[in-house]
């Protein structure tokens, strides 16, 4: 990601004024438990609330590509109130001050100038609640959290955290729900902790297991 503080300005205003901040550096995960392929491509634990049980509770995921951490302030108005809705793993690093750029980073290990996770990846912001001046606002923390692409990772899961939380902006729980699919070609989500073992199993044991059963076979087949 780019430094969007500099991209968006005002946006960025309007998100201090809330009391949360874009952290700089670009978050590289380290628990091949919460990403795929590549450390920048996070999977994100998903945090209970209304906008995301859906998914939790069908076991999907949000796949957030090339993000940089959410600060939410401590020092929060009365009227205002931020829950935390995504995270990354404590191993998860973000790169040093002038690194928000893939081209910037050489290495995944920790260097001078990193800080270590976790990280929060999306907020939900509620301001004066129940009055005529509420607010309610969703910020996640990668800019391509909508692309069809990103989303048909994770069989829709973006798609479904995005309607959950433009449902619960306009305060309509009774919609927020895993919404139905068009039929399509869609990716199959595995974690790399999970790929690794797969591949070994597929590649190397089970030929393996073949390849004895057909000795046994040719050897019982000359005592006859």
């Amino acid at each position: 990601p780019s430094q969007e503080t500099d991209t968006f300005p005002n946006l960025m205003s309007v998100m201090e004024y809330y009391g949360c901040t874009l952290d700089y550096g670009v978050i590289l995960e380290r628990d091949a438990g919460y990403f795929v392929q590549q450390p920048y491509y996070l999977l994100p634990k998903l945090e209970t609330h209304t906008i995301t049980q859906p998914l939790t509770e069908e076991n999907f995921y949000v796949f957030l590509p090339l993000c940089q951490g959410i600060v939410v302030s401590e020092d929060l108005r009365e009227t205002e109130s931020v829950d935390t809705l995504m995270w990354t793993s404590d191993k998860s690093i973000a790169k040093g001050e002038g690194l928000s750029s893939l081209k910037d980073v050489t290495t995944v290990d920790f260097e001078d100038g990193d800080r270590i996770g976790p990280f929060c990846l999306a907020v939900d912001i509620l301001d004066n609640p129940d009055t005529e001046q509420e607010c309610r606002i969703v910020w996640f923390a990668s800019k391509y959290v909508m692309e069809e692409a990103a989303s048909q990772r994770v069989a829709g899961g973006n798609q479904d955290v995005f309607i959950n939380g433009m449902n619960w902006i306009v305060n309509n729980d009774l919609n927020i729900t895993i919404q139905s699919k068009h039929l399509s070609n869609e990716y199959l989500t595995i974690p790399e902790a999970v790929k690794t073992p797969l591949t070994i199993v597929f590649s190397v044991l089970m030929p393996l297991l073949f390849l004895a059963a057909g000795i046994v076979v040719w050897i019982k087949r000359r005592k006859l």
